[in-house]
Protein backbone atom coordinates (compact mmCIF):
# COMPACT_ATOMS: atom_id res chain seq x y z
CA UNK A 1 0.00 0.00 0.00
CA UNK A 2 1.59 3.41 -1.28
CA UNK A 3 1.13 6.21 1.59
CA UNK A 4 -1.94 9.51 1.47
CA UNK A 5 -0.09 12.07 1.96
CA UNK A 6 -1.53 15.71 1.09
CA UNK A 7 0.65 18.84 0.05
CA UNK A 8 -0.68 22.28 0.83
CA UNK A 9 0.66 25.59 0.83
CA UNK A 10 -1.90 27.06 2.91
CA UNK A 11 -0.35 26.77 7.04
CA UNK A 12 -3.61 26.89 7.81
CA UNK A 13 -5.15 24.04 5.50
CA UNK A 14 -2.10 21.65 6.74
CA UNK A 15 -2.42 22.32 10.70
CA UNK A 16 -5.74 21.48 10.04
CA UNK A 17 -5.58 18.38 8.02
CA UNK A 18 -3.08 16.67 10.73
CA UNK A 19 -5.89 17.20 13.73
CA UNK A 20 -8.14 15.33 11.49
CA UNK A 21 -4.75 12.99 12.09
CA UNK A 22 -3.28 13.38 8.38
CA UNK A 23 -0.26 13.31 7.19
CA UNK A 24 0.77 16.78 5.36
CA UNK A 25 3.63 18.22 3.71
CA UNK A 26 3.66 22.36 3.97
CA UNK A 27 5.11 23.11 0.42
CA UNK A 28 3.73 24.43 -2.61
CA UNK A 29 3.64 21.22 -4.84
CA UNK A 30 6.32 22.49 -7.14
CA UNK A 31 8.72 23.18 -4.06
CA UNK A 32 7.76 20.02 -2.66
CA UNK A 33 10.53 16.39 -2.83
CA UNK A 34 9.38 13.26 -3.59
CA UNK A 35 11.05 9.88 -4.37
CA UNK A 36 10.17 8.89 -7.26
CA UNK A 37 7.14 6.61 -8.06
CA UNK A 38 5.86 7.21 -4.53
CA UNK A 39 2.15 7.52 -4.48
CA UNK A 40 -0.58 5.53 -6.21
CA UNK A 41 -2.85 8.69 -6.85
CA UNK A 42 -2.76 12.44 -6.86
CA UNK A 43 -5.40 14.30 -6.47
CA UNK A 44 -5.84 18.02 -7.88
CA UNK A 45 -8.78 19.68 -7.06
CA UNK A 46 -9.32 23.51 -7.98
CA UNK A 47 -5.93 24.23 -7.53
CA UNK A 48 -4.71 22.99 -11.29
CA UNK A 49 -5.97 26.75 -13.34
CA UNK A 50 -3.39 28.95 -10.79
CA UNK A 51 -0.33 27.76 -11.98
CA UNK A 52 -0.06 30.67 -14.04
CA UNK A 53 1.71 29.80 -17.65
CA UNK A 54 2.26 26.85 -19.60
CA UNK A 55 5.68 26.51 -18.95
CA UNK A 56 4.65 26.09 -15.22
CA UNK A 57 1.84 23.78 -15.74
CA UNK A 58 4.12 21.28 -17.74
CA UNK A 59 6.84 21.55 -14.96
CA UNK A 60 3.94 20.90 -12.31
CA UNK A 61 2.58 17.87 -14.28
CA UNK A 62 6.35 16.51 -14.65
CA UNK A 63 6.83 16.42 -11.00
CA UNK A 64 3.68 14.70 -10.34
CA UNK A 65 3.98 12.16 -13.13
CA UNK A 66 7.57 11.49 -11.58
CA UNK A 67 6.08 10.93 -8.30
CA UNK A 68 3.22 8.45 -9.30
CA UNK A 69 4.02 4.61 -9.73
CA UNK A 70 3.80 3.39 -12.62
CA UNK A 71 -0.25 2.38 -13.21
CA UNK A 72 -0.31 5.92 -11.18
CA UNK A 73 -3.57 8.10 -11.79
CA UNK A 74 -3.90 11.73 -11.29
CA UNK A 75 -7.39 13.13 -11.09
CA UNK A 76 -7.09 16.69 -11.68
CA UNK A 77 -10.23 19.28 -12.46
CA UNK A 78 -10.27 22.51 -14.42
CA UNK A 79 -12.57 25.13 -14.87
CA UNK A 80 -14.29 24.73 -18.55
CA UNK A 81 -13.61 27.75 -20.69
CA UNK A 82 -16.13 26.65 -23.01
CA UNK A 83 -19.04 26.35 -20.37
CA UNK A 84 -22.14 27.96 -20.82
CA UNK A 85 -22.20 29.31 -17.03
CA UNK A 86 -20.25 31.19 -14.72
CA UNK A 87 -17.41 33.71 -15.83
CA UNK A 88 -16.42 31.19 -19.06
CA UNK A 89 -18.91 32.81 -21.57
CA UNK A 90 -17.51 36.59 -20.42
CA UNK A 91 -13.98 35.51 -21.00
CA UNK A 92 -15.06 33.94 -24.27
CA UNK A 93 -16.17 37.39 -24.92
CA UNK A 94 -13.44 40.01 -23.53
CA UNK A 95 -10.51 36.94 -25.83
CA UNK A 96 -13.08 37.69 -29.00
CA UNK A 97 -12.47 41.54 -28.65
CA UNK A 98 -9.13 40.96 -27.77
CA UNK A 99 -9.63 43.63 -24.69
CA UNK A 100 -8.02 41.12 -22.47
CA UNK A 101 -5.34 38.76 -23.79
CA UNK A 102 -2.26 41.55 -24.44
CA UNK A 103 0.66 41.61 -22.39
CA UNK A 104 1.17 38.11 -22.50
CA UNK A 105 -1.92 36.47 -21.14
CA UNK A 106 -2.96 33.49 -22.53
CA UNK A 107 -6.57 32.60 -24.08
CA UNK A 108 -8.42 31.28 -21.07
CA UNK A 109 -6.23 33.28 -18.65
CA UNK A 110 -8.26 35.37 -15.96
CA UNK A 111 -7.70 38.02 -13.74
CA UNK A 112 -10.40 39.15 -11.67
CA UNK A 113 -11.13 41.18 -8.00
CA UNK A 114 -13.48 39.77 -5.63
CA UNK A 115 -14.80 43.61 -5.05
CA UNK A 116 -13.07 46.92 -5.62
CA UNK A 117 -10.26 47.05 -2.68
CA UNK A 118 -9.85 43.20 -3.09
CA UNK A 119 -6.14 41.51 -4.34
CA UNK A 120 -6.43 40.47 -8.08
CA UNK A 121 -6.38 36.91 -8.42
CA UNK A 122 -5.66 34.65 -11.35
CA UNK A 123 -7.02 31.42 -12.59
CA UNK A 124 -6.87 29.42 -16.12
CA UNK A 125 -9.91 28.06 -17.93
CA UNK A 126 -8.97 24.82 -20.46
CA UNK A 127 -10.65 23.96 -23.13
CA UNK A 128 -10.84 19.66 -22.82
CA UNK A 129 -8.19 19.67 -26.16
CA UNK A 130 -6.17 22.18 -23.95
CA UNK A 131 -5.65 20.06 -21.22
CA UNK A 132 -5.78 16.68 -22.62
CA UNK A 133 -2.72 18.04 -24.84
CA UNK A 134 -1.03 18.85 -21.90
CA UNK A 135 -1.88 15.43 -19.87
CA UNK A 136 -0.46 13.42 -23.14
CA UNK A 137 2.93 15.81 -23.22
CA UNK A 138 3.92 15.24 -19.47
CA UNK A 139 3.47 11.20 -20.22
CA UNK A 140 -0.33 10.55 -18.99
CA UNK A 141 -2.83 8.86 -20.92
CA UNK A 142 -6.35 10.12 -20.48
CA UNK A 143 -8.28 7.10 -18.30
CA UNK A 144 -11.39 9.21 -18.25
CA UNK A 145 -13.16 12.59 -18.64
CA UNK A 146 -16.16 13.93 -16.99
CA UNK A 147 -17.66 17.37 -16.92
CA UNK A 148 -19.09 18.54 -13.57
CA UNK A 149 -22.29 21.13 -13.23
CA UNK A 150 -21.48 24.49 -12.31
CA UNK A 151 -24.97 26.90 -12.50
CA UNK A 152 -27.14 24.69 -13.99
CA UNK A 153 -26.59 20.91 -12.27
CA UNK A 154 -24.34 21.98 -9.83
CA UNK A 155 -21.69 19.24 -8.79
CA UNK A 156 -22.94 16.46 -10.90
CA UNK A 157 -21.22 14.62 -13.47
CA UNK A 158 -22.66 15.13 -16.80
CA UNK A 159 -21.50 14.08 -20.38
CA UNK A 160 -22.71 18.00 -21.05
CA UNK A 161 -19.15 19.62 -22.40
CA UNK A 162 -20.85 22.55 -21.92
CA UNK A 163 -20.86 22.26 -17.74
CA UNK A 164 -18.72 24.68 -15.90
CA UNK A 165 -15.70 22.16 -15.03
CA UNK A 166 -13.80 19.09 -16.75
CA UNK A 167 -12.55 16.34 -14.49
CA UNK A 168 -9.90 13.90 -15.29
CA UNK A 169 -8.41 10.83 -14.47
CA UNK A 170 -4.95 10.34 -15.91
CA UNK A 171 -2.95 7.62 -15.91
CA UNK A 172 0.88 6.94 -15.86
CA UNK A 173 1.64 4.25 -17.89
CA UNK A 174 3.89 1.67 -17.60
Amino acid sequence: MLPVVGVDSSETMCRQARQGGLDVVYAAWPAAVFAPRTFGATLCLFSFGVVPSRAGRMEFLGRVFDALAVGGDLYVDVLNVEAVDGWAPQLRELHASGAMWSGGLEYGDAMFCANERGPISYFHYFSAAEIVSLLEAAGFELATMDYVGHDTCPGKLTTDQRAGAILLRARRPA
